[in-house]
């Protein structure tokens, strides 16, 4: 995916006239950037011109987020909010450390369940393929956090192995038991291929999440 995204970057295309420079809002992200390539800058600063990170080349030696000398506020990194508006991540973070809303339309973006705030996304050339759709294209806000969500998904695959281990043992006691039933046996067989996925359908379950809301 990522390689294919380059060689999209890579291909000449047609520049945008639909784009102010100052414009911040950007509800097709996608498109802007992978296609029409308007020259934005930052509305925070004033100064940072918002292009995607070259952070998915592979001589890059950018600190990233995660790496020990990364400093969020010397990323130039584009950073959006599920309302469709964009800013350099250092503009971005700085703002959201002291404001509850958007630095622009000033919509409070919190998960509905856990009430923690909606983070911003950083648009990367690795990232963007995966980004969710924004509100204003019909995008959704989960209900948990990335960390709550996964906390609940622990807790969920820990209950769903446990069900699967205690219906494979029943399951294997009565194939011992009746080994001439050839229900028993494709029983005990299917009750061993469920807990053994077990570990693959949760992480399903977490892609899929991560990919589809904020």
């Amino acid at each position: 995916m990522r390689r294919a995204v380059r060689d999209l970057l890579r291909k000449d295309a047609p520049g945008s006239h639909q784009y102010a420079e100052r414009e911040s809002y950007v509800p097709s992200p996608k498109i802007t950037f992978l296609i029409d390539h308007p020259k934005l800058t930052c509305q925070i600063c004033q100064d940072t011109t918002l292009k995607l990170s070259s952070s998915s080349d592979d001589d890059d030696d950018t600190p990233q987020p995660g790496d020990f000398d990364y400093d969020e506020s010397e990323d130039r990194t584009p950073a959006i909010l599920p309302c469709a508006h964009v800013a350099c991540t250092a503009c971005m973070s700085a703002w959201l450390k002291e404001h509850d809303g958007c630095p622009f339309c000033r919509e409070v973006h919190k998960h509905d369940r856990c009430q923690h705030p909606v983070g911003y996304r950083q648009l990367t050339h690795a990232a963007i393929a995966s980004l969710p759709a924004t509100k204003p294209e019909g995008g959704r806000v989960a209900p948990d956090c990335d960390r709550c969500s996964a906390r609940a998904r622990e807790r969920r695959a820990r209950d769903k192995m446990a069900g699967l281990a205690d219906r494979y043992v029943r399951a294997r006691e009565e194939a011992e038991m009746r080994p001439e039933s050839g229900e028993a046996q494709d029983a005990h067989r299917r009750a061993k291929k469920a807990f053994e996925r077990c570990g693959l359908d949760v992480g399903y379950e977490e892609v899929m999440a991560e990919h589809t809301a904020w």
